[in-house]
């Protein structure tokens, strides 16, 4: 449709558009950050790596499977704060110093690339520092992340 203007000119535009369809990011955690057992009257700090294995007793990082497009690169973003609670007591301790790695890049700057599959493993360690009178138990974190694609 033309318009004509005051001026008795017609005007009209073109323009092209395009989209890209990519899946949708999802992920599943599979397993919590888990300090381990650990004996009261003890203070100090417990280091879990995002890549340390998991431990015959099921210490280590939490870790989560991300799917997605194939061959896309992604950002992972944990949550500000995370809290390491004692099984049996449920005394709390903060977890700091997050930690990331992750299966497809072997990265540790909260960034991964899904395969030819759409998939990939993240892992998340932390830091726990226990006061004198921390109850003794068997520490263990939810960790929670976003991902988003970059």
């Amino acid at each position: 449709m033309l318009a004509a203007s005051d001026g008795g000119y017609a005007s009209h535009a073109a323009g092209r558009a395009s989209a890209s369809v990519v899946d949708p990011l999802s992920v599943t955690a599979e397993r919590d950050l888990d300090f381990g057992l650990l004996e009261t009257g003890r203070s100090g700090t417990v280091v879990v790596s995002a890549v340390d294995p998991v431990s015959r007793d099921g210490t280590g990082p939490a870790t989560f499977l991300v799917r997605g497009g194939p061959l896309l690169n992604y950002r992972v973003k944990p949550e500000r704060r995370a809290i390491a609670r004692g099984r049996s007591t449920g005394a709390e301790v903060e977890v700091t110093d997050l930690t990331v790695a992750t299966k497809n890049l072997g990265r540790r700057d909260w960034t991964g690339r899904l395969d030819v599959e759409g998939k990939d493993r993240v892992a998340v360690g932390g830091t726990i520092t226990l006061p004198a009178d921390a109850p003794a138990d068997r520490y263990v974190a939810e960790v929670l992340v976003m991902v988003s694609y970059e």
